[in-house]
């Protein structure tokens, strides 16, 4: 919870006081179903759940050494997080 809440800027305490039945806000609905998107490639790419979590908690030296995870925070981090994953779906490692 607390690595979702640092990536959709909310507090913890705010993200814990969403219920089920209580809707987000359309931007943060925006970002998570990008993020969504972004764990299905990724799962596709890896073929494994596993290894793709570790991945994105690895610094990517074609991200200059930084860590995907760290940069789902904007649209533009995860586009080039999806780029990276691209690549590595056709055997181009970067």
């Amino acid at each position: 919870m607390k690595e979702i809440a640092k990536i959709i800027a909310l507090s913890d305490r705010q993200l814990a006081r969403y219920t089920d039945d209580k809707i987000l806000r359309t931007d943060i609905s925006a970002h998570l179903i990008q993020i969504v998107e972004l764990y299905k490639f990724g799962y596709e790419v890896f073929e494994d759940e596993t290894n793709f979590k570790v991945w994105m908690h690895s610094e990517i030296s074609a991200l200059a050494y930084q860590k995907p995870i760290d940069l789902l925070d904007t649209p533009f981090g995860i586009h080039n997080v999806k780029i990276i994953l691209g690549r590595l779906e056709y055997g181009v490692y970067s």
